[in-house]
């Protein structure tokens, strides 16, 4: 416990990899270890192949000594030393037959996958070069093992992450209809979400009327989908989604010209959001931000160009913050950071003085990106913003409009 916590703290201030010794280790074995241990990472060996290495050599060294099982490794498994720039990039990334040689059953598959997924998140991973990646284990495990929930699971994840929504799609899709019953209750929620994300960006690309039929199908599809399983089991993210649903639903039917159908989705997104906001307040503080600042979002479009609305509710606003702040405290990630900028947005759109709040905006969106670039976290903020801010400069005059959309450009950049 005492060496997951030191490589836990080490690894939270931006330490990639960490070895930590167990229990008392004996001096030969000991030296053996970090003598191959080093000289397999000077060889540019993965920090995994090292330690394997490492500790076949310190068995081997004296087998009656647990010293070569006392060495934990945390971190990146396939981390490489490089000596300075030049160095980085004179090695090529090996083979993807060599980087993915340890997998030998579903659950190494499982963590492969998972691991891309975390890249393409988090870590600015090339989009081409990760789906490469994915389509390199699908076409050596898929027939092996991709009949077992939780390892198609793996792929819909994978793929999500790395921007293949079809794909994504279609392995959650057989995730579901796997015998074993082994993919989570998950799988249901992120396939209704990719569904409906997806039909919005194909309506969001089309220009026909007659086109959005098959998205709003889709979109109803999802939802009904999403509902069932809220009302089978209710919870924050389950009300979320269908908030999210109900919101694109809304954006296709007001692109469609269908005025009335669309104040009743935004309505109905709304009130999702709402219900999502009630179970997070049955919860910890930190919940209480994601629905409420969706909500927030349909309240500020719905009272857009009404000069008698007196604005957010001070107190609403007030909790939204603490649990921002609370989150950001305690349990910091992406999301708290953009929603601190977010509600700042929000409250600058609500008075009429983005084009003030502009600079601000701009260099706190910078700066979150430069800490954090993943496409599909941006992609998801430029979303809303385009929610936001489209509607805002079809209301707004002069540099207001103008504003609204310089942001919104910026964060689409992000985006791609």
């Amino acid at each position: 416990e005492f060496a997951w916590g030191v490589a836990d703290s080490l690894i939270e201030i931006g330490v990639r990899c960490v070895i930590a010794a167990g229990w008392a280790v004996d001096d030969g074995p000991a030296q053996v270890f970090a003598t191959t241990f080093y000289r397999e990472i000077l060889d540019r060996k993965p920090f995994i192949t090292a330690v394997a290495s490492a500790r076949e050599a310190a068995w081997n060294a004296d087998r009656n000594s647990n010293t070569w099982a006392a060495y934990q490794a945390y971190g990146d498994p396939n981390w490489t030393y490089r000596r300075g720039a030049a160095d980085a990039a004179s090695a090529p990334p090996p083979p993807l037959q060599e980087e993915f040689g340890g997998v030998a059953s579903p659950l190494g598959l499982a963590l492969a996958l998972e691991e891309l997924a975390v890249k393409s998140k988090f870590m600015r991973a090339d989009a081409a070069g990760q789906l490469e990646k994915v389509r390199h284990l699908e076409a050596r495990f898929a027939t092996l093992w991709g009949d077992m929930g939780a390892v198609a699971e793996a792929f819909g994840l994978a793929y999500a992450e790395a921007g293949d929504r079809d794909a994504a799609i279609a392995w959650y899709t057989r995730a579901l209809q796997c015998n074993d019953a082994s993919a989570s209750l998950k799988t249901h929620e992120q396939l209704g979400n990719l569904r409906a994300r997806r039909a919005w960006a194909q309506a969001d690309k089309t220009t026909s009327a007659a086109a959005l039929a098959g998205p709003r199908a889709e979109i109803l599809k999802a939802l009904h989908d999403l509902q069932a399983l809220t009302a089978m089991q209710p919870t924050m993210e389950r009300h979320s989604l269908c908030g999210s649903a109900f919101k694109r639903l809304g954006m296709l039917e007001r692109k469609a010209g269908r005025a009335a159908q669309a104040r009743q989705a935004l309505k109905a997104a709304a009130e999702a959001y709402r219900q999502a906001e009630l179970l997070a307040g049955n919860g910890p503080v930190t919940e209480l931000f994601y629905p409420a600042l969706n909500r927030m979002a349909l309240e500020l479009v719905a009272h857009l160009g009404q000069p008698g609305w007196a604005g957010f509710d001070a107190d609403e606003s007030a909790a939204v913050r603490r649990s921002l702040q609370a989150k950001a405290t305690d349990d910091p990630d992406f999301w708290c950071y953009a929603g601190l900028v977010e509600i700042e947005m929000y409250e600058a759109v609500a008075a009429g003085l983005l084009a003030d709040a502009l600079p601000v905006l701009q260099d706190r969106h910078a700066e979150l990106h430069g800490r954090v670039a993943g496409r599909n976290l941006w992609g998801s903020v430029a979303d809303q913003a385009n929610f936001v801010l489209t509607a805002y400069a079809g209301h707004a005059q002069g540099s207001e409009a103008e504003a609204a959309n310089t942001l919104l450009t910026v964060l689409r950049g992000y985006a791609k």
